[in-house]
């Protein structure tokens, strides 16, 4: 170890005080950093998740694969896990209260499969045996048909079609319609649980059938079909689209643009198809998972979290600078007499300049895993307490994860953040000369006139006062980091605190819990609609309700916008060309209570608007140029409380 280096470690040791408090400072600036940090991946943890246990742990499902085609799945080493589902069939679900749900839909689940396709459990537990079997909540919640656990059940299970075509659940019943149930084979079944209802992708809400699950042992398959659920490894993730298009033996490059541009003219759609040809199975992917866990940030709820934490790291970068900055110049002045003695024995600028940097990189040593355990422990309470406190607010749960992104991250800021604090410490020291360190007032600049004090301070403040007031302008510089630096603190933690708060608005939008427990739709009207509505209104159980009914009109007007023109040149109503635009309104009517709620959230009076309508001027229109989707006003602002607008009926 040099003499120099040496000498900077006693220094340290002998100034105490002021080591500790850069070392406080930076193990704050370190821990700001990695809670940021270890919240931001927290998050995005607690989205796949909650996204695993709503929709399922897979990436691509492959549908009607025959059971002999299993083995090329399995060795594919692109594939990580095969989860096996087959449709056993239908039986009739004797009492339903769903005119449009009369079926019992029963499935096989292979082991991998139940621990991975969104099964919660509500009570119970999962079935082991094919004589095992678990139901959902729905058939009562919905069904009005009740189950017990241990209760045994015998189903007739078959095969439901229409004029010779086999139906499932993505073909909804029709009560008009002769379908029925063929080739039924009776078997036993002992309830073993009641699962919550499966998400729309496993069970869709236009399903006919109530979803009953069975185990299956996979080796005993022989024949038929099955669907698979395949999670694909990290190195398949990367390029799902063209692991999935070679599983489906299609073209790889119009697969691939088929299901990656966010938006295709209807005739580059056709043409795709078509130079895709038939797949050798059906299918669909588990979108939202597989862009959490390959490119995230092209989710709209990570990029605002994104953004949200590099504007936050650029604070607290650019604050902890200063803060830190502070300690090294303290420390410059302190030892002005020891760089000057160093200098007049031979010391060389470039030896103080690293004399500098070696205090920085101990003082850093020290700091910055101390600021990497206090920032995990933050960041860890943080998450428990902000998933207590927003269990009502959003239908997720937010975990703490650790993650060693977060860590190289910290690493790497905050080695950035130390070594931008010392930098201009170090090229100061390296240029003081031994006449300097001996007159030692670089940083006094004394005037006359400046350093007389108002009388205002003496009378305030006293003698002291008076006193700090002169040495402040006798020492500007000494002093202005200080005061820099206690402007930032109180900045930053106003900017952090509103960043968070965003990024926490940004995750509520996107999975926050409605403000109703159920939605009840029809497609009639008239007086038997009324009197069905009014029965439901007339329960005990329900607190509140909204009744909503819409139309879509056309909306003709001359008065376009600028944003929309900018988006749509020479664009007037009928006259469409080749751009898709959505030339319409809609219009929704909802009961009194409604309205008169949502009038007074608007701050209006009910009297005043009770016989008109309120415009909401925006909507999102497509525009290929940019390849997404913007939000205008279509209207420029000229129309005033009062004015009428004419629409028309779309098909006139």
């Amino acid at each position: 170890m040099s003499l120099l280096n040496k000498l900077t470690i006693k220094n340290l040791k002998l100034n105490k005080k002021r080591t500790i408090v850069t070392i406080i400072g930076i193990v704050l600036s370190v821990a700001l950093l990695t809670a940021v940090a270890s919240m931001f991946f927290s998050a995005k943890e607690s989205l796949i998740k909650f996204e695993k246990e709503k929709n399922g742990d897979y990436h691509w499902n492959f549908q009607d694969v025959p059971v002999e085609n299993i083995n090329d799945f399995k060795q594919n080493r692109k594939i990580e896990k095969i989860n096996i589902v087959k449709s056993l069939g239908y039986d009739y679900l004797e009492g339903s209260k769903n005119d449009y749900k009369p079926y019992i839909n029963v499935k096989a689940y292979n082991k991998s499969a139940m621990e991975s396709l969104g099964m919660n459990l509500i009570e119970g537990r999962l079935p082991e045996n094919e004589n095992e079997i678990i139901i959902s909540e729905h058939t009562y919640t919905n069904g009005g048909v009740k189950f017990n656990v241990g209760e045994k059940v015998a189903l007739n299970i078959g095969t439901r079609v229409i004029d010779g075509d086999k139906l499932n659940q993505n073909n909804p019943y029709q009560p008009e319609g002769n379908e029925k149930i063929v080739n039924k084979v009776e078997h036993q079944y002992t309830i073993v649980g009641i699962m919550k209802r499966l998400d729309y992708k496993l069970e869709p809400h236009s399903a006919p059938g109530y979803t009953f699950i069975t185990y299956i042992n996979e080796d005993k398959l022989n024949n038929g079909s099955v669907d698979l659920y395949v999670r694909y490894t990290k190195e398949g993730i990367k390029d799902y689209l063209k692991v999935t298009a070679n599983i489906l033996d299609v073209d790889e490059d119009a697969f691939y643009k088929l299901h990656s541009a966010d938006y295709l003219s209807s005739e580059v759609v056709a043409e795709l198809h078509n130079k895709i040809g038939n797949q050798k199975y059906g299918g669909t992917s588990n979108s939202y998972l597989v862009t959490l866990e390959s490119g995230f940030i092209k989710d709209s709820t990570m990029q605002g979290l994104t953004v949200a934490v590099v504007v936050v790291a650029i604070i607290i970068i650019f604050t902890s600078v200063f803060c830190i900055k502070n300690s090294f110049d303290i420390s410059i002045t302190e030892k002005i007499k020891q760089y000057g003695m160093l200098a007049s024995i031979g010391a060389t600028k470039k030896q103080i300049k690293r004399n500098v940097y070696y205090e920085a990189f101990i003082l850093g040593i020290i700091g910055t895993p101390l600021g990497i355990l206090c920032g995990e422990l933050a960041a860890y309470v943080l998450m428990i307490v902000s998933s207590v406190l927003l269990v009502d607010a959003m239908d997720m749960k937010l975990i703490f994860s650790f993650s060693w992104y977060a860590i190289l991250f910290t690493v790497v800021l905050s080695t950035i953040t130390i070594y931008l604090s010392a930098r201009k410490s170090a090229k100061r020291a390296s240029k003081i000369t031994p006449l300097v360190a001996i007159r030692n007032s670089e940083d006094i600049k004394i005037k006359s006139k400046k350093i007389k004090s108002p009388k205002f301070i003496n009378k305030i403040f006293g003698i002291g006062g008076e006193i700090a007031y002169k040495n402040l302008k006798r020492s500007k510089k000494k002093y202005r980091t200080t005061v820099i630096s206690i402007i930032l603190c109180v900045a930053t933690f106003i900017a952090v605190s509103s960043f968070i708060s965003l990024a926490f608005k940004v995750v509520n939008i996107e999975y926050q819990n409605r403000k109703y427990n159920v939605t009840v739709g029809y497609e009639e009207n008239g007086k038997d609609l009324s009197e069905r509505l009014e029965k439901i209104y007339q329960l005990d159980t329900i607190k509140k309700y909204s009744t909503i009914s819409s139309m879509g009109m056309r909306f003709e007007t001359d008065k376009y916008s600028k944003d929309f023109l900018e988006l749509h040149p020479g664009y007037k109503t009928g006259e469409i060309g080749n751009e898709v635009i959505y030339d319409a309104i809609m219009i929704y009517s909802v009961n009194k209570e409604e309205f008169s709620r949502y009038v007074e959230s608007l701050g209006l009076k009910y009297e005043l608007v009770k016989d008109k309508a309120i415009l909401i001027n925006n909507i999102f229109t497509y525009k290929q140029e940019y390849n997404k989707s913007i939000q205008v006003e279509i209207p420029k602002h000229s129309y005033n409380v009062g004015d009428k607008i004419v629409l028309r009926n779309l098909e006139d």
